[in-house]
Parts: structure tokens; sequence; C-alpha cells
């Protein structure tokens, strides 16, 4: 029984010892002046994988922050949380975040907060953080001078003596700027901090050529969604939708021609940008996206692939150029159905009385159905409230003289499988045929129908 015993106590003694020395490193915050303010709720760690973005570790904030750290953990870019205690407009606590590049070695940071608690310098005293945020001081104070010069040059006039050294000044920050755009001053030496430096302006740039998607570092980072979300960003240059439609077809082939490096990356993005696609109603991406790379992900589950095809066969009804799929409103309403609305064009808007969004599109609808009027235009609104009474007396209280239609059944209403609607408002935009002309994502569109 002694023996157990002491047994006992030596696994104890060990337990306890090995738990105090179970993390392989620290990372240690040194947050502002503590005579300053108090910060609130806790400081946390966040790490990313791919397009995920999880809390790794958190700990209660106080000026001195110290996480202990796995050597495990894989080399990358990870991000820290703080709360301060100065609420914003929502009355929410503002946060404060920043990168850090963790490379299994002991780390102390420094963070200076502003007054009114935004981010003013990060410190780092070794490894690559000293070359990332070398370079991201210098930027930030550059870009601080430029803007204070800018601001006093237009005050000075143009004979002044003062007025042609800032300007002078101006130009030399310019160049300085330029050239540190390039890339951090001593690449070799922080090489890591480099190629975090240059998948930050690949994004700025919407370029994805040089960018290595198979690289460990970019997949433990959060750049990924990043060169992703820029490269495919959409920009109105005054072409039609179904322009901008196969220039994102062209982008996508390009896109995912990178991916194919990692089959990890390229099956993640594409469920990912499904997801926000089918949310955004832009049926068009979502159906080329299913046919052209989804089913060949699925060939072998005939039963998904089946389910995919029958999709797309909907997706095809709402396609820009497709007549309309119709609506039954029931006799005894202002119109039985979608095609008996007879007018020039006809706005199909799905929306609901509890959507705040929804009332500002109202808002602006109002002025564009009186202007429309005289061209023949119509509004057929698809509520998706479920009370009566609330449908009713919202539609009083904001004077809406368009038609409206509800079955009350809220989400689950047969109606919105349809047109396949995710998200309030949205909106299809119908000529005298009730063939689809647009799929409006804000009114000032409408604009150019309604001048």
């Amino acid at each position: 029984m002694i023996v157990k015993r002491g047994i006992v106590l030596w696994l104890m003694v060990q337990t306890l010892f090995l738990g105090f020395n179970s993390y392989g490193f620290q990372v240690r915050i040194e947050i502002g002046d503590q005579n300053e303010f108090e910060l609130q709720s806790k400081t946390y760690l966040f790490s990313s994988y791919i397009n995920e973005r999880q809390v790794l570790d958190s700990t209660f904030s106080n000026h001195v922050v110290l996480f202990e750290l796995s050597d495990d953990l894989p080399v990358g870019l990870y991000s820290a949380m703080v709360y301060t205690n100065m609420k914003d407009f929502k009355g929410q606590y503002q946060r404060i975040g920043f990168d850090m590049i963790l490379t299994r070695e002991d780390l102390e940071f420094t963070i200076d907060i502003t007054p009114d608690r935004t981010l003013e310098k990060v410190n780092c005293r070794s490894g690559e953080n000293f070359g990332y945020y070398q370079h991201f001081n210098a930027t930030i104070l550059r870009n601080t001078r430029m803007e204070v010069l800018r601001t006093a040059i237009a005050e000075y006039p143009e004979g002044d003596e003062f007025h042609g050294k800032m300007i002078t000044h101006l130009t030399e920050l310019t160049e300085e700027h330029e050239i540190a755009g390039k890339g951090i001053s001593e690449p070799s030496k922080y090489p890591i901090a480099e190629f975090y430096f240059q998948c930050q302006r690949q994004a700025e740039q919407k370029r994805i050529d040089s960018v290595d998607f198979a690289s460990p570092l970019l997949i433990h980072s959060g750049y990924i969604p990043t060169l992703v979300g820029q490269y495919l960003q959409e920009e109105d240059i005054g072409l039609s939708e179904i322009s901008k439609n196969q220039r994102m077809f062209n982008k996508f082939k390009k896109l995912f021609a990178k991916l194919e490096a990692n089959r990890e990356v390229y099956e993640k993005t594409l469920s990912d940008l499904l997801v926000q696609y089918e949310k955004l109603g832009r049926h068009e991406l979502v159906l080329h996206l299913n046919e052209n790379y989804l089913l060949a992900e699925v060939c072998e589950d005939q039963e998904l692939a089946d389910k995919i095809k029958a999709k797309n066969q909907s997706l095809r009804r709402i396609l820009v150029g497709e007549v309309a799929p119709n609506l039954d409103f029931g006799y005894d309403l202002l119109y039985k159905d979608l095609y008996s609305v007879r007018s020039e064009y006809t706005l199909l808007f799905f929306w609901e009385s509890t959507c705040p969004h929804c009332q500002d599109v109202i808002n602006e609808l109002k002025g564009i159905y009186n202007r429309g009027r005289n061209t023949e235009f119509e509004i057929v609104g698809i509520s998706l409230d479920t009370s009566k009474a609330d449908h009713s007396r919202f539609i009083a209280e904001n004077k809406i003289e368009w038609f409206n239609y509800s079955d009350y059944l809220g989400w689950e209403s047969d109606v919105l499988p349809v047109y396949h609607v995710t998200s309030t408002p949205s909106m299809f935009l119908l000529d005298r045929n009730k063939k689809i002309v647009s799929k409006p994502r804000s009114v000032s569109i409408l604009n150019n129908y309604f001048k």
C-alpha cells in the first residue's frame, strides 16, 4: 500500500510538472498604458485554415496578455483580437485586431492604442514579426504624413515658400511609398514576412497569377478568401448582366485551374462560392459552378449528382432572358396570378416587414414607382411575413400603394423555391412578356429603366 501511494504521489507531481511545461512557446502581448484605460472581456487568438477562422485560444484581458502554445502549431499567420472599454454606435465594445507570424518561437509584442481606441502601432523585438511590423509601422506613418501634407497644401497659396517645400516633401514621400509597395526592405532576412506582404499586394492588385495555393504558409493564413474575393470582385463598367456573367465565367476558369494545386483548397473554395452566390441570388453563377465544377466533384455519388442536376434545371427557369415562372395569387385579389399583371415592366419584389434593409429599399422604390406609373411600371410585392395583422399594418403605416401578396408561411412559403430566394430583399425585373431582364441588387439599377 505504501508503494502504491508513492506511485500515485509521483504521478501527481509528474502531471503537475508536465502540465506546467506542456506548452512549446509563448506569445506575450503588452497593451497600452495601464493608467489610461481598462480592457474588457478576453483577448482572443485566432487561427486560419484555408477559408475558415477559428478561436485557437483566449485569456482574460489585462495590460499584459500571455498565450502558451504548442510546438505542434503550424507556421503561419495568426491574429489577436483585443476588446477595449469604449463602445461603438451599436453599444458593442470596440475591438482591435492585429496579425502575428508564429514560427514556434517565443515572441513579445507591444501594441499602442490611440485615445479613440484604434490601433496606432505594433512592435515586435525579434524574428519575422520585426520585419513585418517595421514595414507596417513605416507605411502607417508615411500615409499619415502624406494626408497631413495634402490637407496643409490646400490651405497655403501656391506662391508661398512653405507651399513649395510641402509639395517637395510630399513628392519624396510618394516615391518612398511606391518603392515600399514592392516589398519589405530586407526580403531575404524576413522571407515569411515578405511572403505575406506579397499576398496582400496580389490581393490589392486583384491578381492570382503568381499565387501558390498549395503553399502551407498561405493555407495557414487568412489570405485565401481575400485573394479569391478580390480577384472575383466585379466592377460596374457599364456591361450588360450577360456580359458581366461571362467575365465571371472566364475568371472562374482561371481561378480553379490555379486551385488544382491543392484539392482541399479547391473543394473548400468551390463550396464557399456556391453558398455566397446562392445567398446573393446570383443564379447564373451558381448554375455555372454546378455544371462546370461541382458535378465533376460528385460524379461517383449518383444520388447527389441527380439532385444537383434537378436544381440546375430549376435554376435555368429564372435566368436572365427566360420567361419568369408564373405565381398564383388567388381569385379574390387584384391579380389572380403574375401573368395577369399588364404593364411594360413588372418588378417582383420579395421582402418582409421585419427586414431593416427591406424598409430602406421600399422608401427608395416609392420614388421610382411614382415616376414609373406613366411608363406602365408595376411592383408585385411578395411578403415573407407570418402575421397578416403585422403585414397589413406595415403596408398602411408606410403607405405602400403597389400590389402585395403573402401566404403568411414565411420562409416555408412554396413561392421561395420557385425563384430560389434565400434572402430579402430580392428583386426580379420582368418585361411586358414576363421575360426576366434583370435581377437588380440595388434600387439604383432600376433608374436605368425609369429615368
